[in-house]
């Protein structure tokens, strides 16, 4: 969905997507994606001692990917918390 630029924030927050259980859920991925960089970086360690039959620069990129999203999504909760905090 293209939304235009001037309007993007209204139209948005209008889809009623965002909304406080959407953001618990989203809070609640972290620990999973955390959970799945780990199991990524033992299947990448695996491939580098031998394990054949994996594509080490995909799981390395999955792995790198993931890592973003996630921070991404630290920081976004982090920065929430520290205004709310401020806000009490």
């Amino acid at each position: 969905m293209i939304v235009p630029e001037d309007k993007s924030v209204d139209a948005i927050l209008g889809l009623g997507l965002i909304d406080n259980q959407n953001v618990a859920i989203l809070r609640t991925y972290i620990p999973q994606m955390e959970d799945a960089m780990f199991n990524l970086a033992h299947l990448l360690y695996l491939t580098r001692v031998g394990f054949s039959g994996m594509d080490e620069v995909a799981i390395k990129n999955a792995m790198d990917l993931l890592d973003r999203v996630t921070g991404d999504l630290r920081s976004i909760f982090t920065t929430e918390d520290m205004v709310n905090n401020l806000s009490e």
